[in-house]
């Protein structure tokens, strides 16, 4: 192992989705480039493998870049993925450190628990890989480093202190790589869009919510202007802010909106938020609109009251509908996500199409009931699962056998609400027929 300036793969492995396969949704690794910033500050050499932009082979990048640490990251439906890059790594080189983290990592750490992986990183973010960093270069003992889980020699793992995320800490991610293959990334009909993080955690409850659980339970946010500072540096057009909600305090995005303009930040940014907020706080829509949003991510989830208060969502239909009217009115697209439960009939099929055409809603995506691991919904629903795939828990696949309904015909009504999406936007529609006949003449 080399102790004085590691080389530092950092990879996010390729996985395919049903929605990945039909358009255009790859986004910037912003997590790998946060750990790139890392490596950078620590005199590390590093390089990202993200194979669905550069569509480079794993074992050529090994070859040549002959990396001393392997940092993986992805989310439950890329485990096997991570699991297997872990492997191929140690089969290249045993001598190489692997390290897994992100996401599912910081709750589900047990299932790295497996040959090929050395260290799982279950907490701290940023400041436990620069300790990790900061050890291989010394040469010291990495078996007691708070925020990870460590594999002995006789192959026993030990998990250690849990660790918060410092966000006074946080550098500013390297986007070397989004700018380097600028042109190969995209979400939907936006094209290219930087990923930027304002806050950490959720401060809200929803049953079904992963979110909820990461950063140790705690809701944190970042300095409102060093987030701007961060935007203001930023190349590119359009900006997602990636937090589970950003509408959370008026005072905060009142002060996120004076300074955009005092600073003369002009960008076009896309945000989520719940539609309570909207719906409570109406004078919120022209600061979005004056910001320069051109897109809110509401998750509703449903227009039932019995599943929403069975979400814990703690909201109402009217509060739905109310939010899609002030963003409408304002002329700012609201992408509703729905969850369609495994006790959908076709009459709640039907309903939801009604709704959906009833407040002139036209972006929406469903998604199928999915318990993931970690949540208490895993543990209510683990002895009806019917796959272990990993790769089904991508929103899209049922992992449950439906009750209202056989899967075939599940299946078909989600398909025929997707398709419907497509004639209530004729932008998105254009978007989707170009990638796929792009995509069809790439293939032949």
């Amino acid at each position: 192992m080399c102790s004085s300036n590691p080389r530092v793969l950092l990879v996010r492995p390729k996985y395919r989705t049903q929605l990945t396969e039909s358009v255009r949704m790859v986004t910037e690794p912003l997590g790998l480039e946060y750990l790139a910033a890392v490596a950078i500050s620590e005199g590390c050499e590093y390089l990202i493998h993200d194979p669905a932009i550069t569509g480079r082979s794993f074992e050529d990048v090994l070859a040549e870049f002959k990396p001393d640490i392997v940092g993986i990251t992805g989310y439950y439906p890329a485990k096997d993925a991570m699991l297997e890059c872990a492997r191929r790594a140690k089969a290249e080189n045993a001598s190489i450190l692997t390290v897994i983290g992100g996401v599912h990592a910081e709750v589900n750490y047990v299932d790295f628990y497996q040959d090929g992986v050395d260290l799982v990183v279950h907490s701290g973010g940023t400041g436990t890989f620069r300790k990790v960093l900061r050890v291989v270069k010394s040469g010291a003992e990495r078996a007691g480093m708070a925020g990870t889980c460590h594999r002995s020699e006789s192959g026993e793992w030990n998990c250690n202190d849990r660790v918060p995320l410092d966000l006074s800490q946080l550098p500013l991610p390297d986007r070397s790589h989004f700018y380097e293959n600028y042109g190969s990334f995209g979400y939907l009909h936006y094209g290219p869009v930087a990923l930027v993080k304002t806050a950490y955690g959720c401060p809200y409850g929803c049953r079904f919510c992963y979110c909820k659980m990461l950063n140790e339970g705690r809701y944190s946010e970042r300095d409102i202007e060093d987030v701007v500072a961060e935007i203001k540096g930023i190349n590119c057009e359009r900006i997602w802010i990636v937090d589970d909600t950003f509408l959370l305090d008026m005072k905060r995005i009142r002060s996120f909106v004076d300074i955009l303009k005092k600073e003369e930040v002009s960008r076009e940014f896309i945000i989520y938020s719940r539609s309570g907020f909207i719906a409570e706080h109406p004078e919120v829509v022209p600061l979005l609109k004056q910001a320069g949003v051109i897109d809110v991510i509401v998750g509703m989830e449903a227009i039932e009251a019995e599943k929403l208060s069975d979400y814990n969502k703690r909201l109402g239909e009217d509060q739905h509908r109310q939010c899609v009217k002030l963003l409408k009115e304002a002329g700012i697209e609201c992408t509703a996500l729905f969850i369609m439960d495994i006790d959908s009939t076709f009459a709640d099929f039907r309903a939801l199409d009604r709704w959906i055409r009833d407040v002139e809603l036209t972006t929406y995506t469903l998604s199928v009931f999915s318990p993931y691991p970690g949540t208490e919904d895993y543990d209510k629903y683990s002895d009806r699962l019917t796959t272990s795939d990993c790769r089904k828990w991508d929103l899209s696949h049922l992992v449950l056998k439906p009750t209202g309904m056989s899967r075939p015909s599940f299946y078909l009504l989600m398909i025929w609400m997707h398709l419907k999406v497509l004639f209530r936007n004729g932008r998105l529609r254009r978007h989707v027929l170009c990638f796929n006949r792009r995509n069809a003449s790439a293939a032949s």
